[in-house]
């Protein structure tokens, strides 16, 4: 059995961790556990991505770019309230960005 580890290195405006601290705990993941791949993302540090990348690719383990496409970020437009299956109005969103 292979693993899948999601990192999350923190919303756009909110990064979390360093590049150092990244790299460290996933060298130490790939030489404790069985993984087939890494899923990464929201942050928009390029370099993060590429560094990542090159140490996923030196263990051939695949690498998955996590995007918030329809997720918590801000730019919400009015629109008609959604309508559930017993035609209740569903509760409004909360957004959280960082």
């Amino acid at each position: 059995m292979e693993y899948i580890i999601q990192l999350y290195t923190g919303g756009f405006a909110n990064i979390q961790v360093t590049e150092e601290k990244i790299i460290e705990k996933l060298k130490s993941c790939f030489d404790k556990i069985p993984i087939y791949g890494v899923i990464i993302g929201w942050g928009i540090d390029i370099n993060l991505y590429r560094k990542v990348s090159q140490l996923a690719s030196q263990h051939k383990k695949k690498l998955y770019l996590w995007l918030p496409v329809f997720s918590e970020i801000g730019g919400i437009k009015s629109s008609q309230p959604a309508i559930d299956y017993l035609g209740k109005k569903v509760l409004p969103i909360s957004l959280q960005e960082g």
